[in-house]
């Protein structure tokens, strides 16, 4: 099956590789076909694996950065309620999703072909329900809402990163 443009943008941002050309399909919208297997082009699934992984732990680092940001203006605003949602309620605002995911990606190790494989439909599975988490939780928009002027963008800034993971695991599952 061609890759779509989407995977092939990924390809180019990630991999810093431009490959396939576009053309338009039957209903008109724009499709690419790769020029090459990522095969041919000295890439595996490995390769896409510490690209994906390097860019989940960006996004988290991210966002942990974005939290705790929020978290010192409510502690140092005098009002007790917002004192304690800044030291119980924030930090577990992803746990229950957040975790089994971060399990997942341990399972892959050193990102061989085969470990990736055998974790890519925990991998998938966990983290379909943390970006469903993420888009659903009311928690989760007041705090990328917060009226303290603080920028938190929890769902944009994994919203990338999680894309990478899942093109990633299915493109593993491909072989």
């Amino acid at each position: 099956m061609p890759a779509s443009a989407k995977q092939h943008e990924w390809v180019s941002r990630v991999l810093g590789i431009k490959v396939g050309a576009v053309s338009k399909s039957e209903t008109g919208a724009a499709e690419e076909e790769f020029g090459a297997d990522l095969g041919d082009l000295g890439l595996d699934v490995s390769d896409l694996w510490h690209a994906a992984r390097k860019a989940f732990d960006a996004a988290t680092a991210s966002v942990d950065a974005q939290i705790s940001a929020l978290q010192h203006e409510l502690r140092i605003s005098e009002d007790y309620e917002l004192e304690v949602v800044a030291e119980f309620g924030l930090n577990g605002l992803t746990r229950n999703t957040r975790v089994p995911l971060l399990a997942s990606l341990l399972e892959v190790g050193d990102g061989s072909k085969a470990n990736l494989q055998s974790a890519a439909p925990k991998i998938a599975k966990a983290a379909q329900a943390f970006m469903s988490q993420l888009s659903s939780d009311a928690r989760i928009a007041a705090c990328d809402q917060n009226p303290f002027g603080i920028d938190v963008a929890i769902v944009a800034t994994y919203q990338g990163a999680i894309v990478q993971l899942l093109d990633t695991v299915r493109a593993a599952r491909r072989g």
